[in-house]
């Protein structure tokens, strides 16, 4: 079954003789039943790709003991150990689940319940009312008995409550496993109901059937995954595992199962070498902003209108949302949104359904003073009656420059030219170096310290 769903030659799988299909042959598995080493246990050591894996198969204390190899779940559990191990990484690591939140034991738990469901008899609703359990063999319960984990595998809350938030005080590593199984299994279902159709035959990989979808996906997961993950990695594998297989048909099916878990678009995983510091979320929210301005660039004291364009995801509504933006100190705010003057900052609240975008628009204009800053070079307040010194004033009729107090911006006085009923060339220069530095500024002149009814030329020295 595995072979067909991906654990093939190539990805590293278990095998003597790899037949000129790529990998690395001669590491058929050593399966030791009723070892002696332990007791109500089993395990599996996996090396690199050609080397053989070692499984170990306990017996269970009861009266009589019971055999550990003789129950096919535990068997695949510890045998799928040796595919997670394999695919994690890449067949050359084995040493990729050794972190404190890898899921090792909740992948053995999955395979394990996917390959003895009776999917021949099963109806799109049994995740909910069929809860499923590991290890009843072994622990002596009957095929209706509670296993050997905590809660049964169920979609249904009331049975199967755990989430992400149970990790930080799961046992290590089986508690952990069984949140990551809890999901998984949660996942498959969702992907059964989308599809409807559920695969009777599990070992035929091509055959329809959401049970057969969700199981590649895992596989194909695992492979894309990095060197020690944790639940986020785990989850965003299998969301790239739907995209390179089926373009992204079952992206709702999955996250709703992760964020129903609290592996949410808003959790957060920490470190996956602690099973402590994660965030939870259960937000299916996958939004997306862009923002664009109506000007590549603009003027001092020239308006710039900003648009932000949000998209809600696919999978969820994004409901009473606060979008923000705050300006900075060289614009003025002018219109759009709701806008606080204390806090600077610009806001709209956001409500789209899923699938949908909506833009929220605000214009602000440049403050003055903002690309050059203002330079005084030099300053005349024309204090006298004359024209003071330093300045020339040149004229090509009786008319010229004077000191007058008629209107002035400093008070007395400014400097003056009438405009004649002839043509006249009236010059006002500067006899003194103006010194403007390396990188000269632009020159601006204030209305009132050259005044001139009509036309006026300044000419710099």
């Amino acid at each position: 079954m595995t072979y067909n769903y991906g654990f093939t030659e190539v990805a590293g799988n278990f095998q003597s003789n790899n037949l000129g299909r790529g990998g690395l042959g001669n590491d058929a598995v050593n399966a030791d039943a009723q070892d002696g080493g332990g007791t109500n246990n089993a395990n599996f050591s996996t090396p690199s790709d050609g080397s053989s894996g070692r499984m170990q198969m306990y017996l269970w204390s009861g009266s009589p003991q019971k055999d550990g190899d003789v129950d096919n779940g535990v068997v695949l559990h510890e045998y799928t150990h040796g595919i997670s191990n394999r695919l994690t990484g890449g067949p050359a690591l084995s040493g990729c689940l050794q972190n404190t939140e890898q899921m090792g034991e909740g992948w053995g738990d999955y395979f394990c319940i996917m390959a003895t469901q009776d999917w021949a008899n099963s109806t799109l609703n049994d995740g909910a009312t069929k809860p499923r359990a590991i290890g009843n063999y072994v622990s002596g319960q009957g095929v209706n008995g509670g296993g050997i984990r905590q809660y049964k595998y169920c979609t249904n809350m009331s049975t199967n409550p755990l989430t992400y938030t149970n990790v930080s005080t799961a046992a290590i590593p089986h508690g952990i496993g069984t949140v990551w199984c809890t999901i998984l299994w949660d996942m498959t279902w969702n992907i059964i109901q989308q599809t409807g159709v559920i695969n009777p035959n599990i070992f035929d990989a091509n055959a329809p059937g959401g049970n057969s979808i969700a199981l590649k996906l895992v596989m194909e997961g695992m492979k894309l995954q990095p060197c020690s993950p944790g639940f986020v990695d785990g989850r965003d594998a299998i969301l790239a595992a739907d995209q390179i297989l089926y373009n992204g048909a079952y992206h709702c099916a999955i996250l709703q199962a992760f964020a129903r878990r609290g592996v949410g678009t808003d959790a957060s995983q920490g470190s996956s070498d602690s099973r402590s510091d994660q965030i939870v979320g259960f937000s299916t929210v996958e939004s997306k902003l862009l923002i664009t301005q109506n000007v590549t660039q603009q003027e001092e004291n020239a308006e710039v209108v900003y648009t932000n364009k949000v998209t809600a995801g696919p999978c969820g509504n994004i409901v009473n949302y606060l979008l923000t933006d705050t300006l900075p100190s060289n614009v003025t705010y002018v219109s759009g949104g709701t806008y606080n003057s204390v806090s600077r900052v610009v806001s709209f609240p956001v409500n789209i359904t899923s699938g949908n975008s909506q833009l929220y628009s605000f214009t602000v204009r440049i403050n003055n003073g903002t690309y050059f800053p203002p330079v005084n070079l030099f300053e005349d307040n024309v204090p006298n009656s004359s024209i003071s010194s330093g300045w020339q004033a040149t004229s090509t009729t009786s008319t010229n420059w004077v000191s007058d107090n008629a209107t002035s911006y400093s008070p007395p006085y400014a400097y003056f030219a009438g405009n004649p009923d002839v043509t006249s060339d009236e010059r006002l220069l500067t006899t003194a170096d103006i010194a403007l530095g390396a990188t000269p500024p632009n020159l601006s002149f204030g209305t009132g310290l050259f005044r001139k009814v009509l036309t006026m030329a300044v000419l710099w020295k």
